[in-house]
């Protein structure tokens, strides 16, 4: 079952919304941390994405994931402020998936978040830092 959490950010050329597999911080008995690469499961990603927004720092882009199953985005470049929407789901094995309106952006972006500490995640390649709440008034 796929929950309506679609619709990430991918700006053609300049945002590409990113959620691929990060490293998990975990500590042994001797409190020595180690990294896994082990992705968030579907309740982890509902837990922490929706209803809050993501930047990446590859980009500079912003996105908020909407719990009625919609997402919007925002990049400000030098010329202007380009914005997107569209819908995104998450189906059980927490796949991400984002499909964007604007023509010529990628329609169908599909991945798994991973953790890498203090707030940031990977997905698809990028690097993205979670901020609670909408910020940015997307």
């Amino acid at each position: 079952m796929r929950l309506r959490l679609q619709r990430w950010f991918s700006f053609t050329t300049s945002v590409i919304f990113v959620a691929a597999p990060l490293a998990v911080g975990m500590s042994d008995d001797s409190g020595c941390s180690s990294t896994s690469q082990q992705p968030l499961n579907q309740e982890q990603v509902q837990s922490a994405f929706v209803g809050n927004t993501v930047h990446s720092e590859e980009t500079g882009a912003f996105a908020f994931v909407d719990s009625d199953g919609s997402i919007r985005a925002e990049v400000v470049e030098t010329e202007a402020t380009k914005t997107d929407s569209g819908v995104w789901t998450l189906d059980q094995d927490g796949n991400f998936c984002v499909d964007w309106t604007e023509t010529g952006h990628v329609k169908d972006n599909c991945g798994q978040f991973v953790a890498v500490g203090d707030d940031k995640y990977q997905w698809g390649g990028h690097t993205m830092t979670l901020k609670a709440g909408n910020p940015n008034d997307l």
